[in-house]
């Protein structure tokens, strides 16, 4: 599927600095190295692909309640955890976080019969690329940190997504699996080691 279909460069207007004139080539080698890198890790390939289905196919209006289980997921919603509303961003900013992150890197660098350089005219000077990789950072930092609700999102409504896998998700007592839900921690067998002195 061409990533298109997902994310346009008009997406980026209001996350990142892209101009009119945004070299689209080096756009869409972001898109698909955050999906493949990031996005498909993430969620694994099967769940992944399932939500692109969905996406792909989502009419504007009439929408059944699977498919505003999943414009939810992609467009981002407000859920209640805790007793507190909260709110995710969606897949589809989150997708726009890592490959803006990626963007701003190829985007620095022309290929050249002579290798790789430095974008460069008579009325521009480039960015050094320790500014460059710190504004790539930031972009990542931010991509994790909406990550973490789109998760919280999708553990309280696994049920609503057959294909997700849940294996991360915290059980309602607060643990991850590494423990009961009374609280307590499992036993766990091994070696015990100490320092003898003479």
């Amino acid at each position: 599927m061409p990533d298109y279909i997902f994310l346009h460069p008009t997406d980026f207007s209001c996350v990142g600095l892209i101009t009119k004139s945004c070299d689209n080539a080096k756009l869409c080698i972001a898109v698909n190295e955050s999906r493949e890198f990031d996005m498909e890790p993430i969620f694994c390939y099967d769940f992944f692909e399932e939500v692109l289905s969905k996406w792909e196919n989502l009419p504007e209006s009439d929408l059944s309640e699977e498919e505003q289980n999943y414009k939810d997921l992609i467009y981002g919603s407000t859920y209640m955890s805790i007793g507190k509303t909260k709110k995710h961003l969606g897949i589809k900013k989150l997708w726009t976080y890592y490959t803006y992150a990626k963007y701003v890197i190829i985007n620095a660098h022309n290929d050249s019969p002579n290798g790789l350089t430095t974008k460069q005219n008579d009325w521009s000077i480039p960015v050094p690329l320790k500014e460059i990789n710190t504004i790539s950072a930031r972009y990542s930092n931010m991509a994790k940190e909406t990550l973490v609700n789109v998760k919280e999102y999708l553990c309280l409504n696994k049920e609503k997504f057959s294909k997700f896998d849940d294996c991360e998700c915290r059980l309602q007592c607060g643990c991850t699996g590494a423990c009961n839900c009374d609280g307590k921690p499992k036993r766990v067998s091994g070696f015990k080691f100490r320092s003898v002195g003479r």
